[in-house]
């Protein structure tokens, strides 16, 4: 993703084209994005420290660990990261060459973002930074996903997407009783 921003140590008429790479580590069962990082580069410290954050983040022990399904990037195919995900106990499956749909959460959740992030002028290095952190947890929090139950991803992380549901279930059942009784009544009259 490329953005435009002010590089606020050299004179206000100087522009610089700053080149930004998101590095987002998504639950593929929730689509939640657990760990998210603004970066100028793609390197595998990067991934690597973006893991250790979403890690954290999960709070999972050892034997639980996740596997990291990634597309073959440089930075995903280095002998760094292998090392990485090897010392903290993980799996990693390498989606097949262009074939984008082995990614297609992530993908789809780029695009989304994309649309909304590349709509505005970022003017100070941290404007980017704060804008994202907003639309993710606008994502993460309170947009509903279809695919969901139309649940939103934290609810679905947090696993209190049943209970949700089976409120929404009474509420309805309730809805339509009253329904009845009102067309029963409207009928009798």
């Amino acid at each position: 993703m490329s953005c435009m921003i002010f590089d606020h140590r050299i004179s206000v008429n100087e522009v610089v084209s700053i080149k930004c790479n998101t590095l987002n580590k998504e639950d593929d069962y929730s689509r939640y994005i657990v760990s998210w990082r603004l970066c100028t580069g793609m390197a595998a410290k990067d991934v690597s420290d973006t893991l250790h954050d979403a890690l954290k983040v999960a709070s999972l022990e050892r034997k639980q660990r996740p596997r990291l399904l990634s597309d073959n990037g440089p930075c995903y195919i280095s002998g760094e990261l292998k090392n990485w995900i090897k010392e903290h106990d993980m799996d990693h499956t390498r989606g097949k060459p262009y074939h984008p749909m082995t990614q297609g959460e992530i993908e789809r959740w780029h695009r989304t973002m994309k649309d909304k992030i590349l709509l505005d002028n970022y003017y100070q290095p941290g404007d980017l930074e704060c804008q994202l952190g907003e639309f993710i947890t606008n994502y993460n929090t309170r947009r509903y996903h279809e695919s969901l139950n139309n649940l939103t991803p934290e609810d679905v992380w947090l696993g209190r997407g049943q209970s949700i549901l089976e409120q929404r279930r009474k509420t309805k059942e309730n809805t339509m009783k009253l329904r009845k009784q009102l067309y029963r009544k409207q009928k009798a009259a």
